[in-house]
């Protein structure tokens, strides 16, 4: 799997088929489109809660928080990997939500709450977490990563060794001059 960020809280997924999460651009470019909030568009979306698969990919949707929230968490899996995006603190997930999202192989949390990711990389135990938002290399060092890889795109395939985490930068982000 091939994982791209693209700002905000927006990731490109590629494996056997292209899923955009929370894309910024509509209609999105993937084969398929996850929204963390539910959206009216005539595009074939998952942005409800339930079990959908699309083209090879699993996917699983669960309520984040109350239902007024409206905040969902999705687990994709893509081959031997379950990835989960998460825009919200561990305390929103319930027990069910936790066995709907399954054993999680990447993490994508935000980070603009350090304690919260914590909180939500303890229930989840991945095996990768990618944090994006404003405090994500924070988030790294309380990790204990204080130098994490910096990467516009991660490539892993679950059986060789993986970094604890791994930081991105939105693909197209000019490097500044030092």
């Amino acid at each position: 799997m091939e994982i791209m960020y693209l700002g905000q809280a927006s990731f490109q997924l590629r494996g056997e088929r292209v899923v955009d999460v929370n894309p910024i651009q509509k209609p999105a470019r993937g084969n398929i489109a996850l929204y963390s909030t539910r959206q009216s568009t005539r595009q074939l979306v998952v942005d409800g809660p339930g079990e959908y698969e699309i083209g090879g990919v699993l996917i699983a949707t669960a309520q984040a928080g109350s239902k007024d929230s409206g905040v969902l968490v999705h687990s994709v899996t893509m081959g031997n990997l379950n990835l989960v995006h998460l825009t919200v603190g561990g305390d929103d997930l319930s027990e069910r939500a936790l066995e709907d999202l399954g054993k999680v192989d990447i993490l994508l949390v935000q980070a603009d709450e350090v304690a919260e990711a914590q909180a939500a990389i303890q229930k989840l135990e991945p095996r990768v977490v990618i944090p994006f938002g404003s405090r994500a290399m924070e988030l790294c060092i309380a990790l204990g990563v204080p130098q994490p890889r910096t990467e516009t795109r991660f490539s892993w395939n679950g059986t060789t060794n993986a970094p604890k985490a791994v930081l991105l930068k939105p693909s197209g982000a000019k490097r500044r001059a030092a």
